[in-house]
């Protein structure tokens, strides 16, 4: 029913989504913080993601907010610091 060559392929298909997984993991990360100081938020609520199933809606939710006009806190917070 199933031959090797099946076996071979699946594995090969599990190691590239693996991988791909691996490679977007801090982008991802790095770009849902990014969107969270866009409306204002804390970057810290990517945590939500730990929370099975509902963290995740929520985040989710929460990046479809529009984002703040002009200048953001966290943009704000770069300036003092960069003045200092």
């Amino acid at each position: 029913m199933f031959s090797s060559e099946n076996y071979f392929s699946i594995g090969i298909g599990a190691s590239l989504m693996w991988l791909y997984s691996l490679a977007t993991f801090i982008p991802n990360i790095s770009l849902t913080v990014r969107r969270l100081h866009d409306i204002n938020l804390s970057g810290w609520l990517c945590l939500l993601l730990l929370i099975p199933h509902i963290g995740g809606l929520i985040l989710f939710i929460t990046t479809l907010i529009k984002g703040t006009e002009g200048e953001n806190m966290e943009s704000l917070l770069l300036l003092m610091q960069n003045q200092i």
